[in-house]
């Protein structure tokens, strides 16, 4: 199970800009997590059509990524449907991943 605080991921101005290019794949794939999941206002599991889960433990799984609020709505959490993969992310608020507002404000 992945544990992921994304501004483990950022530099002081918020940016990504200096980031390793594998540490940037993960912030990306991560960051579609939480931009699916706050952009969708129910607050139900999503699925995330836009991903495909990169977990290794069955030949390289291609599956589609479920994610959902957590216990509190500082953590998201997601899974894959196939290989169970899953996770907790984390500091993902007011990061530019975070589509909460923008979703509050569409018509």
């Amino acid at each position: 199970m992945w544990s992921t605080n994304l501004q483990h991921f950022l530099d002081d101005k918020g940016s990504t800009d200096q980031l390793p290019v594998e540490a940037l794949e993960l912030a990306e794939y991560f960051g579609k997590i939480v931009m699916a999941v706050t952009y969708d206002l129910t607050g139900c599991e999503i699925e995330v059509t836009s991903l495909k889960c990169r977990s290794t433990d069955i030949e390289f799984c291609t599956s589609t990524v479920i994610a959902y609020y957590g216990n509190s709505l500082g953590e998201i959490n997601w899974h894959c449907k196939k290989c169970n993969e899953s996770g907790l992310i984390t500091g993902w608020q007011g990061t530019f991943w975070d589509c909460s507002e923008m979703a509050a404000s569409k018509p």
